[in-house]
């Protein structure tokens, strides 16, 4: 709060001036407590899944609680190697207590973040004070990066949590001398290796080795023998061992499939099949500045700053944490642009420490931070118009869907306005970037909903053909919302070029998941009623194949399609189109 504080000049003086500064502290924590669930939990489940990750991660958990695989996770009836299961069994229990919904779906990467900020807040008022602990929270809350994992199904967010709490609950537990905060530590260690692999349990010992060896000349010897307890180790491997070893007496090619492909080769851009983005070492410089948006803004002024000698190490301890995390992916051959997501927490506890002492941000990185935020408001509106024309989003838009963006953009004005009248801390500036910019994502999601989601194109293609099974042409990661929306256990997938199916198909490759354009043409001609989504990328082949010949459109949505195969008797299914 910015408020004028009475000098004190007696003792009933100096009760009122720390009574005014308790209810300034507790009204600062609400206002970061409300501002965190605006931006985590607003409209959670206002859009449909988007293909690839968010309709594949629900379909793996739907399938889980369907079939019972909760060793070995499957994806679309055949088994999906790619990561363990710690995250489809959270999303699986969601779906169970709550029903497959988008709000369930996004429950458990909106939680998880949730959680992941009263950790930080908790870590920070222990190490560091009130004032740090609650600007670190409101600079994770707020960062986009933050705010896009938790509001999307994937495994990162719980990922955030579980390695962050790791990493600064060990170090937390060394400063208190408290072996029984090591083994949670090493207990959520163990659960990050069961969310997305030994990634966790390298970068921990990374960002360790490499603080101790800083702090070997003064405590580091003590941290070491503190860290390589017998019990906290006895403790990770109880947790993260048994499901290993259980898959890889259920399935013989595990081993190699998950330890060396999907760890080794996918580090080295080798992995089989090869489905990842690469780039250079700088791939991510652009992306940290967006994911740790607007608080990047803040950086100079934080490394131009003397840091506080609390003498807990907080500070080192963070820097190393974010750097580490940042030199692995720099590193790494496959690259993606959330990856680095992980830092956020670790940066928010170094800036947070850093910026801990002063009283309120200067103008100048007020100055900048807003000019970025136009900057990318008119990048996104950009962007849209080259998708869609304004002509027909206003033609056929249903204008109650930007209502949520709408409530988002009256409470960061509003919320301007106080802060420029002195009634709520100027902290709180750079946050309200952005709740702008959520209120535009979700506007953009809205309005490109039929491109990046099939759940509007399934729901017109039910319309026409309601009995229809639904296949899919050759890719199943494009469309998988499909998975999700269809009631279908299984989409068979027509001649599969499927990357993520690639590995199902080794190990099943007679499953129900995977048929040939000849057989679906036979099918059909037998009296099938059948019905094929296709991409665009794909469309001039489907239409050039022997399919295409019978093929009659019922749906279209941003260039995904859906056709109906009606196939005569007397048709020679076996044979391709005349020219």
């Amino acid at each position: 709060m910015r408020v004028a504080l009475p000098t004190p000049s007696s003792a009933g003086c100096a009760d009122n001036l720390q009574g005014s500064r308790s209810r300034t502290a507790a009204l600062n924590a609400v206002n970061v407590a409300v501002l965190a669930l605006l931006l985590l939990w607003l409209g959670l489940g206002s859009y449909g899944l988007g293909n690839n990750n968010e309709g594949l991660y629900a379909s793996v958990a739907e399938d889980m609680l369907a079939t019972g695989h909760w060793l070995m996770p499957h994806l679309n009836g055949v088994p999906y190697p790619e990561k363990p299961p710690f995250f489809y069994h959270s999303l699986a229990l969601a779906f169970s207590l709550l029903g497959a919904s988008e709000w369930s779906a996004r429950l458990v990467s909106a939680g998880a973040t949730s959680a992941l900020l009263l950790f930080v807040f908790r870590f920070l008022l222990a190490t560091t004070g009130r004032s740090a602990a609650l600007l670190g929270t409101l600079i994770l809350a707020s960062s986009a990066g933050t705010v896009m994992l938790a509001r999307s199904v994937m495994p990162d967010a719980l990922l955030s949590l579980l390695f962050t709490a790791a990493l600064l609950g060990s170090f937390d537990a060394w400063q208190r001398h408290s072996r029984k905060r090591l083994i949670l530590a090493f207990a959520a260690l163990a659960l990050a290796v069961l969310t997305k692999g030994l990634m966790a349990l390298l970068l921990f010992v990374g960002v360790w080795t490499i603080f101790v060896f800083l702090r070997w000349r003064t405590d580091g010897r003590h941290a070491v023998r503190f860290l390589l307890q017998p019990l906290p180790w006895a403790t990770f491997l109880v947790v993260a061992v048994p499901w290993h070893v259980a898959a890889a007496l259920e399935y013989p090619d595990f081993v190699w499939t998950y330890f060396w492909n999907e760890h080794v080769l996918r580090f080295l851009g080798q992995r089989i099949p090869q489905d990842t983005y690469s780039g250079s070492p700088l791939y991510y410089l652009p992306r940290v500045v967006l994911l740790f948006f607007p608080w990047i803004v803040f950086v100079p002024v934080a490394l131009r700053r003397r840091a506080e000698k609390t003498g807990n190490g907080a500070t080192v301890f963070g820097a190393v944490a974010t750097l580490c995390v940042l030199a692995f992916f720099s590193i790494a051959a496959a690259k993606a642009n959330y990856y680095v997501a992980l830092a956020l927490p670790f940066a928010s506890v170094w800036l947070a420490t850093r910026l801990g002492g002063l009283a309120e941000p200067r103008r100048r990185e007020l100055a900048v931070t807003a000019v970025l935020t136009v900057m990318m408001l008119a990048a996104g509106v950009w962007a849209v118009t080259q998708e869609v024309k304004w002509a027909t989003v206003i033609a056929r838009g249903h204008w109650h869907t930007v209502s949520l963006s709408a409530v988002l953009l009256a409470i960061a004005l509003a919320a301007a306005v106080c802060v420029r009248r002195g009634y709520l801390n100027l902290w709180l500036l750079p946050a309200l970037a952005t709740v702008t910019l959520l209120a535009l994502a979700l506007a953009v999601n809205q309005t490109l909903e039929a491109k990046l989601s099939v759940r509007k194109l399934l729901r017109a293609a039910n319309e026409q053909c309601s009995a229809c099974e639904l296949m899919l042409y050759r890719d199943y990661e494009s469309m998988s919302a499909a998975g999700f929306y269809s009631e279908q256990p299984v989409l068979p997938v027509i001649d599969s070029e499927s990357a993520d199916l690639w590995w199902g198909r080794q190990w099943r490759p007679g499953a129900d998941a995977f048929v040939d354009g000849v057989g679906v043409l036979q099918a059909a001609q037998a009296g099938k009623r059948i019905m094929v989504m296709v991409t665009k990328r794909d469309r001039a082949q489907f239409l050039g194949s022997s399919m295409g010949t019978y093929a009659k459109l019922l749906a279209r949505r941003a260039g995904t399609s859906v056709y109906r195969l009606t196939v005569p008797r007397d048709a020679e299914v076996g044979l391709p189109p005349l020219p």
